[in-house]
């Protein structure tokens, strides 16, 4: 049985498929829980198919309920940019939610930034960080629609739609206390094998670093590991541990927390910082915008932070 065409109905339905919750959907559209009920009824009828059923304590998608949530979401997002062709974008009067998801360093380096940039250009815009945690996954919320950019440096997998590229690149240094003993007399690949490590990743599993050691024969003494690296220099500056981490981040926490800096022993390739959307966005006026405030604030961060560490 087919439903007919009605955009309420439709967006109704994109979101309940979206949120699973009715009170979640209506509180996103602002109706009443009821008029939700109301509406998931006429869609179980229309459709022929409850869509959602309980299980658990919660609500979960049929099999032609999740078949469809992604052809309907490209759908309303391809009438959402058809009505707005011929209309230019008004940044001033505009009201829009962008979600980011960036490394835990983007909250400390790319958010003030960006904020400042939408108060003094667009103050309708709204913005919604995100850890990128595990990446993948990431990628995958990418392209259901539930990010809208991801900054980082990790290549995107192979999944429809993305588009990619590569805005800079991040040398890698090594961070440690003043005074660290083993680096009194500045770093070699020896007195920085002869110090104890932290480093952030997930586990224990090798990483490139480790992994270029092994073929030399050699290997470092990781005290710690830690899911996060803002937080990570704060261990460094009241232990003898020492870490690598991007050049901009290490300019900033060693000026905070009086910390040395110290080329890194093994030459590094530097990071390739990515900018990654997909290309249901890529006309869209709002999001062109949304991708150059990105593109310009994290230029600019890092390279006023380069100048901060020339002038030192």
């Amino acid at each position: 049985m087919a439903l007919p065409v009605d955009p309420n109905l439709l967006v109704s339905l994109e979101a309940l498929l979206r949120l699973r919750s009715v009170t979640a959907a209506a509180e996103a559209l602002g109706v009443s829980q009821s008029a939700m009920s109301q509406r998931l009824r006429k869609l179980r009828e229309g459709l022929g198919d409850t869509l959602l059923v309980p299980a658990g304590g919660a609500l979960v998608l049929t099999q032609r309920a999740q078949s469809m949530q992604q052809p309907l979401r490209e759908a309303l997002e391809a009438l959402e940019l058809a009505t707005r062709i011929g209309q230019d974008f008004d940044l001033r009067s505009a009201e829009r939610t962008f979600v980011l998801a960036t490394l835990d360093v983007g909250d400390l380096l790319v958010l003030p930034s960006a904020m400042h940039r939408c108060e003094v250009e667009a103050p309708g815009i709204r913005l919604r960080f995100r850890d990128l945690g595990l990446k993948d996954r990431a990628f995958h919320a990418l392209v259901r629609g539930d990010l809208d950019l991801i900054v980082g440096g990790t290549p995107p997998p192979d999944l429809p739609g993305l588009r990619t590229r590569v805005i800079g690149a991040e040398p890698l240094v090594i961070i440690a206390r003043k005074g660290h003993p083993h680096l009194n007399a500045g770093i070699t690949q020896e007195r920085w094998l002869a110090c104890r490590h932290l480093v952030v990743g997930v586990g224990t599993g090798a990483n490139p670093l480790d992994e270029a050691l092994a073929e030399l024969g050699l290997t470092r003494d990781i005290a710690a590991w830690t899911g996060n690296m803002v937080p990570a220099p704060f261990t460094i500056a009241q232990t003898d541990l020492v870490m690598g981490m991007g050049k901009s981040l290490a300019l900033r926490m060693a000026k905070l927390l009086d910390l040395e800096i110290h080329p890194h022993p093994m030459s590094p390739p530097p990071i390739q910082v990515r900018m990654t959307w997909h290309e249901r966005a890529q006309q869209d006026p709002a999001h062109r915008w949304f991708r150059e405030l990105a593109l310009q604030v994290t230029l600019d961060c890092f390279e006023a932070l380069e100048a901060v560490g020339s002038q030192e």
